[in-house]
């Protein structure tokens, strides 16, 4: 119940008060119950606003399917040797 005290500071002794009677009717007896019920007694209208979803982000260059760069690293050779990207395509690094 050491919570609680922070939440009447916060939300309000009349807040933490009604809370707790609604957790009783229910028949929970808990501190976690009591905030729980808190949380959902809050206005809406205080929600901070939605996050922006950004755009789908583009690749720069086609992914290109190359074993051999896996296996350079599972073997832990050189970064220069895994920068490489001479693979499937028979193309180097441009």
């Amino acid at each position: 119940m050491g919570d609680l005290p922070p939440a009447a500071h916060t939300q309000g002794i009349d807040a933490v008060e009604a809370a707790c009677t609604a957790a009783l009717d229910t028949g929970l007896r808990g501190a976690d119950a009591i905030l729980n019920i808190l949380s959902r007694q809050g206005d809406p209208d205080d929600l901070p606003d939605p996050v922006p979803i950004p755009p789908h982000p583009q690749l720069r260059e086609d992914p290109i399917a190359d074993c051999a760069r896996y296996d350079r690293i599972v073997l832990g050779e050189p970064p220069n040797a895994i920068g490489s990207r001479e693979g499937a395509n028979g193309h180097g690094a441009s």
